[in-house]
């Protein structure tokens, strides 16, 4: 590297490994990276994007040190003006550092920073939604304390989710949770939503889906080589949780993948799980996530999907429901409800969903 890269530092101090935010910062500065400040996320809460105040102040990159959530929150702010993104993996899933394939090792990870390649790659757009996480309730099924404004947008690289996301990132990010249970805030919040959970009355509205092996006048050729349906396409039903997929890598260690995903493909995949499909939601989330191992065998258990199985639907397992459109609107039958981007409650139903016209500039290895 023949020039020290110019670095603003944003973290959290409530990421899982934020204890080695230190250890961190002097693996980048020892890699060549300067350090020009060093922000919590909490001192741009309420401020428009600084990307362009960043860049005019002489910055060449922004470094989220933290997770899924911390890094969401960065990308907000940078997604327009075209500063690239670092990550310091230093949460407990990162499962967006985990989709670029970048290393975990905190000193390899600098390195890429330092002296990776830049890649761009879609990011998506939520509205209405905020940069700072808005207050949500506490109390499961309680009314939201705080309504998002309809002309406010967030952006989001991982995934948006209602449902059974928000009632778990309510526990995950308390910080008095956190404190109090250190790593077994996680394994205990998901068993308190699956104990506790709510379903929800959704309709989904889809723009530009994608028709993989279609072949008929009402198609039009897609960005990566699908067929896109010209119609607006609708999904009715009860639904446990909606996900709103770019980056394809869940469950951290257990790095589990939706198939057919990718984060340079100009699609966004959208895994709907029905009510229905709680009778051994385990196994079929298992099939779902590794068709190639666990092909689905048809059971008789009186699953009974709400639609006939549509065409652009990738998933033949009852109850979960896997599209890839360009863009969706989600509404309940209960709007407004909570919202999560990148595990972080930051926006309402109803919302629209899109790829973003910008592509986020990021640092991954050569």
């Amino acid at each position: 590297m023949t020039e020290s890269l110019n670095a603003i530092v944003i973290h959290s101090p409530h990421s899982g490994r934020s204890a080695l935010l230190a250890d961190a910062l002097s693996d980048a500065q020892q890699a060549g990276v300067h350090i020009a400040r060093v922000l919590s996320i909490a001192e741009l809460d309420g401020l428009p994007a600084q990307g362009s105040s960043w860049c005019a102040m002489g910055i060449d990159i922004a470094i989220a040190a933290g997770g899924d959530g911390l890094v969401g929150g960065v990308i907000t702010h940078i997604a327009e003006s075209g500063l690239p993104l670092g990550i310091l993996p230093l949460g407990t899933a990162n499962d967006i550092a985990r989709s670029l394939n970048l290393p975990l090792d905190l000193s390899q990870a600098a390195q890429v920073i330092a002296s990776g390649k830049v890649q761009a790659i879609d990011i998506g757009v939520a509205q209405p939604a905020e940069q700072t996480p808005h207050k949500a309730n506490p109390i499961q099924g309680g009314l939201v304390l705080s309504h998002v404004p309809l002309q406010k947008h967030g952006y989001f690289a991982h995934a948006l989710i209602i449902g059974l996301n928000v009632q778990f990132a309510r526990l995950a990010t308390n910080v008095v949770t956190r404190q109090r249970y250190g790593r077994f805030t996680y394994p205990l919040a998901a068993l308190d939503v699956f104990r506790n959970h709510q379903t929800l009355d959704v309709e989904i509205h889809f723009e530009g889906l994608a028709l993989p092996q279609a072949n008929n006048s009402t198609l039009q050729q897609g960005p990566a080589g699908q067929s896109t349906s010209i119609e607006q396409t609708s999904l009715r039903c009860r639904s446990l949780q909606v996900a709103v997929i770019n980056a394809p890598i869940f469950g951290g260690s257990w790095h589990l993948s939706v198939p057919g995903a990718s984060v340079n493909d100009r699609l966004l995949d959208i895994v709907v799980i029905e009510d229905v499909a709680a009778n051994g939601l385990g196994t079929k989330l298992a099939q779902f996530f590794d068709v190639q191992k666990l092909p689905f065998v048809p059971q008789s258990n009186g699953d009974a999907p709400s639609n006939e199985h549509n065409p652009a639907d990738l998933s033949h397992i009852p109850g979960i429901h896997h599209l890839q459109a360009q863009g969706i609107t989600i509404t309940t039958g209960a709007d407004p409800q909570d919202v999560t981007l990148d595990g972080e409650v930051r926006g309402q139903t109803p919302t629209h969903i899109s790829l973003a016209s910008e592509r986020l500039r990021v640092m991954i290895p050569r």
